[in-house]
């Protein structure tokens, strides 16, 4: 992965999908915070299609940068207030 991150065309954001993070926990989150540090660009580090607000929320507190809070199973109103938190 660094090599990717460290291309001048490579990526700017990295991030697992949230059932990766689900499925392998803390390891996976703090390797791919790793990744992002030795980069020789400045990473983003993003939480990708989560509907779990916990796991967003842990997962910011351990250094991500971002998530997306996945509410389209939601109704519209449930998810826009679910994802203005």
């Amino acid at each position: 992965m660094r090599e990717v991150i460290s291309t001048k065309d490579g990526p700017q954001a990295i991030g697992p999908y949230s059932q990766a993070i689900k499925a392998n926990g803390e390891p996976l989150a703090r390797a791919t915070l790793a990744a992002g540090q030795v980069a020789s660009v400045p990473v983003a580090v993003h939480l990708d299609h989560c509907s779990d607000i916990s796991l967003i929320e842990t997962c910011l507190r351990w250094g991500f940068s971002s998530a997306l809070a996945d509410g389209a199973r939601l109704p519209d109103d449930t998810s826009a207030r679910r994802s203005s938190r």
